[in-house]
């Protein structure tokens, strides 16, 4: 019952991996940012919805070794709305065998359970609260970001990522390559913005000098004669 915060996440204590590999994983995994962390759900969940269409499919098709090796789809399709680096990272996931898929969706589940009841229990002490000031407003979106991404980190310590922290380790590469490759297109557009309208100006001069141009080689006027 997630209304009531009620939650039935499965454990895998048997796969607990403590490499060094792991452990890098982790890090990477507590550094994500809201954003990247929630397109890394989505594509989990992108992930987990092609692995069980693929599993009922070979189902209805009485393990045909024909229809295995020409109909399962190996990975998830490119998206066109999605930046190359994202398709790269989400058929990444298809290389997680089960254990360590599950693994890694159990880490997801036990971080936004940790954030949901961070939020719920930041909202339960502000109905004791005193009536807060403009200034207190302003900051508290900032220490509800804060414990939640606290909540996270002191999460995945906790939690295991099994002996695929090397295909973790590289989609986490691959989603920090792509927050960068967004801010270096968002700068060249600023470039590309700057340079328009410096382009721009000068046409409105190459325009001016040439109407003056052309006002200076007409021929002056006939001389009028003075009257006798």
């Amino acid at each position: 019952d997630h209304k009531n915060g009620h939650y039935i996440i499965p454990q895998m204590a048997d796969s607990l991996d403590l490499s060094e590999l792991a452990k890098a994983a982790k890090k990477k995994l507590q550094a994500l940012s809201n954003r990247l962390f929630e397109e890394l759900a989505m594509d989990v969940y992108d992930e987990v919805d092609r692995r069980e269409n693929d599993a009922v499919w070979l189902a209805t098709q009485n393990h045909s070794t024909l229809v295995t090796e020409r109909s399962a789809v190996p990975f998830l399709p490119v998206n066109p709305e999605y930046s190359a680096t994202r398709n790269q990272g989400r058929q990444k996931l298809a290389r997680f065998n089960a254990r360590e898929f599950a693994t890694l969706i159990i880490d997801i589940l036990n971080n936004l359970e940790l954030s949901l009841r961070s939020q719920s229990d930041l909202d339960d002490q502000h109905d004791y609260d005193s009536v807060a000031s403009d200034e207190d407003t302003d900051q508290e979106p900032l220490r509800s970001t804060g414990a939640t991404r606290s909540n996270r980190a002191r999460s995945m310590d906790s939690s295991d990522l099994s002996d695929g922290a090397v295909t973790l380790q590289e989609y986490l590469e691959l989603k920090k390559a792509l927050a960068t490759s967004e801010a270096k297109v968002q700068q060249l557009m600023k470039v590309n913005s700057s340079l328009s309208d410096e382009l721009r100006r000068l046409q409105r001069e190459i325009h001016k000098l040439q109407a003056e141009n052309l006002q200076l080689r007409q021929p002056p006027g006939p001389v009028p004669t003075p009257p006798l």
